[in-house]
């Protein structure tokens, strides 16, 4: 049975990019994961980031038919590319859109609430007129709700009519083992409207099933809505826009609504940052493709308060946890820096430095790749020790099939550019280089590789037969198996 991951708007779906990128560094869950994106923006860049990431964590891994939970890319990922072609077998989608069932032309609360039909005449036309503005009666909401979530509420309730809710709900009956865990911000529209709601639907219709997620608190900002609207020649007729004044107050009402109201739903992680220090987002866009925000710490620490979820035994559970963001060193400093002994794990950094080891690995292969030097190619020890049906790899079996090997690279090059944005940010995640340069790769021991050229790490690497068959799951195997020491 799968664990069941609900990534709401934006910030939903950069959790759950941290959540994959701890799933490659091999930190093991027991169950399949199986991602719903919930948003009615799809095209939104922040999902497309992380099914690009969902995509190639797949190639990768569908070269490894025979992988250990001490392996990386151990964790299997449930998605599939074609669930919108008719005769797919897939019946719970990937990808969810609550506005699903509106007219693209209507994509608007007064026409999903019947405004201007069934409304008229009645004293329901009076309460929604008390409820809501003209402008977010008219609001288009194919990119989100704008920080309204009383109007993305209304629409999320419809989930639980569509086709795929009865076969998610018989799943659940089915395994009391089951576990659903909810990605979604506290202070936004899409987040903060699908939580409360999705969080209850499943709880109701499964009583049995362990239900948790994070709300994140307010921990970044946007450019005043205002100054956006005077330069930004796309948003002057927007009507409706996110404000960052507001986030606060949309906290501490929720979280109000969440003390008195949530504590039958298993486990609610909250987590926050210093609002006053929170860095502001440059690139603002309402939605769609443009709206591609910066990875950011905390969005990491949502992804182990979801390892944690998953880990418990089944009696350890508590209705509400706060996870600490702020974490002065022993000298009192009043740094927010998170260094490797705040990470919430029994490994802390160490899964970072072997990734960040296959990293430059990956890049020292690629690089005598393109430039076809079989000689040095030849030359690498790690190489050397893989065999494919019992035959010895060779340097030109490793440039044919670079095709083969660049799902790997390309997500290799994604991880990079996600530890400079978490460190990017004034609660930084420093446990090592923002660049992943070798020679002070570790924050906290920034000697250990300093001096070295990548190709003096891989004298003793992997000393039996792997077992995958194939060159890319060989190499992922060996890597999984590495020692992090360094060799001479």
């Amino acid at each position: 049975m799968p664990y069941y991951v609900f990534s709401i708007g934006g910030t939903g779906a950069r959790c759950l990019e941290s959540l994959i990128y701890l799933c490659a560094m091999g930190i093991h869950l027991d169950q399949p994961l199986f991602p719903i994106f919930v948003d009615p923006d799809q095209s939104n860049g922040n999902i497309t980031r992380t099914l690009s990431l969902i995509q190639k964590y797949k190639l990768i891994r569908e070269h490894l038919p025979r992988p250990s939970k001490d392996y990386l890319f151990n964790t299997e990922i449930i998605y599939c590319d074609e669930e919108n072609v008719l005769d797919t077998r897939v019946i719970i989608p990937n990808l969810y859109n609550p506005n699903s069932g509106l007219d693209p032309s209507q994509n608007k609360l007064s026409h999903f609430i019947e405004y201007e039909t069934k409304l008229q005449g009645t004293e329901y036309k009076f309460l929604a007129d008390l409820l809501f503005s003209k402008e977010e009666l008219n609001m288009d909401m194919s990119a989100g709700y704008r920080g309204i979530p009383s109007i993305g509420s209304i629409l999320m309730t419809d989930i639980q009519n569509q086709a795929f809710w009865t076969e998610l709900k018989g799943r659940l009956e089915e395994d009391t083992a089951s576990r659903v865990f909810i990605f979604a911000s506290l202070f936004g529209g899409t987040g903060a409207s699908g939580y409360p709601v999705i969080s209850k639907l499943i709880k109701n219709a499964s009583p049995s099933t362990k239900v948790g997620g994070v709300l994140m608190l307010p921990y970044f900002k946007l450019k005043d809505p205002e100054n956006l609207q005077k330069f930004q020649e796309s948003l002057k007729q927007e009507k409706i826009m996110p404000n960052s004044k507001s986030f606060m107050i949309n906290a501490k009402t929720a979280c109000e609504f969440y003390k008195n109201n949530y504590s039958q739903i298993d486990s609610n992680y909250f987590l926050g940052d210093d609002f006053e220090h929170c860095k502001q987002y440059e690139n603002y866009a309402i939605g769609s493709t443009e709206q591609k925000n910066d990875a950011h710490m905390l969005e990491l620490m949502a992804a182990y308060a979801a390892i944690d979820f998953f880990n418990k035994g089944s009696g350890n559970f508590k209705p509400f946890y706060v996870i600490q963001v702020k974490n002065p060193d022993k000298n009192n400093d009043d740094t927010t820096d998170v260094v490797d002994e705040d990470i919430p794990h029994k490994d802390k950094g160490k899964p970072f430095e072997k990734f960040a080891l296959l990293y430059h690995h990956i890049n020292e292969l690629f690089e005598l790749i393109d430039k076809n030097n079989v000689r040095l190619l030849d030359k690498i020890a790690w190489l050397r020790d893989l065999k494919i049906d019992n035959e010895k790899v060779r340097a030109r079996d490793i440039i044919d099939k670079k095709t083969e090997l660049s799902s790997l690279k390309e997500l290799m090059d994604s991880f990079r550019e996600w530890i400079y944005q978490n460190h990017n940010n004034y609660a930084k995640l420093n446990i090592m280089d923002y660049e992943l340069k070798l020679d002070n790769l570790l924050t906290n021991n920034p000697d250990k590789y300093k001096g070295y050229h990548i190709s003096h790490l891989d004298t003793k690497l992997y000393d039996k037969k792997t077992n995958q068959n194939n060159l890319l799951g060989d190499m992922v195997e060996a890597m999984s198996l590495a020692k992090i020491t360094k060799g001479r």
